[in-house]
């Protein structure tokens, strides 16, 4: 995994996702997230990452705080923030079962 600079875009974007509070969302536009070095394919123990893994895989807890989805006709992603309940919203890809 890369980890996020906070200098470079993903780590602005990553400062960003983690402030947001509970019940709140924001949206990226897939240009921006262009801009991650490993944009193309980033693959870590033969699991592919993409940018917004990228961004949920630098920010401690998320996988039980976050989400997203993409937009399938934009191409644009939506992260969302959720209460702290202990049920997992987000899992790694190369944790995912095949």
């Amino acid at each position: 995994m890369i980890t996020a600079d906070r200098n470079t875009i993903l780590g602005m974007i990553c400062a960003e996702v983690a402030r947001m509070k509970p019940g709140q969302c924001i949206k990226i536009d897939r240009m921006v997230l262009r801009e991650i070095p490993s944009f193309t394919q980033f693959t870590h123990n033969d699991a592919m990452f993409t940018p917004a893994d990228m961004v949920l895989g630098n920010i401690v807890g998320s996988a039980y705080t976050h989400s997203y989805t993409v937009d399938p006709m934009s191409g644009d992603v939506t992260f969302v923030r959720h209460e702290d309940t202990g049920k997992r919203h987000y899992q790694d890809p190369d944790r995912r079962q095949p």
